[in-house]
């Protein structure tokens, strides 16, 4: 597993253990030993539904409408902005850090401290810094006392967390179309062509376009559909010596996915080692990582749709 696909699992999977926690918290007896309560600290947030900017270092988090926009270029990951919100709203203060380690905790901070703003508005709900020393995370606000935080019940590496990269915070949606709004599909296979095919909407009516509608199951066509409403890739690969040579050899499946909604036109092309399968989007020419579990449910073949003789 590469570090950046682990991260990403953590900080997905965090929102549901949160929850989780917070159940068993309100009835579990947590044994004699108990964190210190500093009433006048915190840098937990609060209100998550108020916060229109969030700044995690270099990168910012603007909320427009529904959605949210990075550093005013991509559309942020919506899972993993809750994901982080339940990180926020959970934060808690375990103590002061000792005396013995200031020294080298402001060295650290200052050389790896991940600066966080939180905005309601143009106002500033919360800033301070984050990092971790010695696998335990702190927190300092400007007052220049740093605490150490935690998420009770868990271990969690907080300064990795809020340390993610641009390609990490990014938005991980494939494919995402809708019976109202699907135009066509179009996948070829390079080993086995005659199993390619094109599916159309009519404006009356799905079909593959190589199949007779009196040969086609339409039953299996209209099942398969929406497993491309939402399809996520692993993420972002800047990786330009890997993408220049899977460029130079022939795709194993192209795909091309249109849509009436222009941003959600796909055309992508695939390539495979022994166990990894890589996307390379062609509109943007990015290079992404793919679950090929995940994709093999929609690399079917055209006889799939062809009904079957009684």
């Amino acid at each position: 597993m590469t570090r950046l696909t682990a991260k990403l699992k953590i900080l997905t999977l965090i929102g549901l253990l949160l929850l989780i926690a917070i159940f068993f918290l309100l009835y579990e007896d947590h044994g004699a030993e108990q964190s210190l309560v500093y009433t006048n600290v915190s840098f937990a947030l609060e209100d998550t539904a108020a916060v229109t900017k969030l700044q995690l270092g270099e990168h910012l988090l603007e909320r427009n409408n529904q959605n949210w926009i990075l550093n005013g270029r991509y559309q942020a990951d919506k899972q993993m902005l809750v994901s982080l919100f339940s990180v926020m709203q959970n934060l808690e203060v375990k103590k002061a850090a000792s005396e013995s380690i200031k020294t080298d905790l402001f060295a650290q901070f200052t050389q790896k401290g991940i600066p966080i703003t939180i905005y309601q508005g143009a106002q500033k709900q919360k800033e301070f810094r984050i990092v971790t020393y010695k696998d335990a995370s702190y927190a300092m606000t400007n007052n220049e006392e740093p605490y150490e935080v935690y998420i009770p019940g868990y271990y969690l590496p907080l300064g990795e967390l809020f340390a993610l990269n641009e390609n990490e915070w990014r938005d991980k949606i494939l494919l995402s179309t809708t019976p109202r709004t699907f135009k066509s599909l179009k996948l070829r296979y390079k080993e086995t062509p005659s199993e390619s095919f094109t599916i159309l909407f009519d404006g009356e009516a799905f079909k593959i376009a190589e199949l007779e509608l009196a040969q086609t199951d339409t039953t299996m066509l209209y099942d398969y559909l929406p497993y491309y409403n939402r399809v996520r890739h692993e993420g972002f690969l800047d990786n330009p010596n890997l993408k220049d040579s899977l460029k130079q050899k022939e795709p194993i499946i192209s795909l091309e996915l249109r849509d009436i909604r222009e941003a959600n036109t796909r055309l992508i092309d695939f390539y495979a080692s022994t166990d990894t399968l890589w996307g390379i989007i062609k509109q943007t020419d990015e290079l992404v990582k793919l679950n090929p579990k995940i994709m093999n449910q929609l690399f079917v073949p055209r006889s799939l749709f062809h009904k079957k003789q009684k």
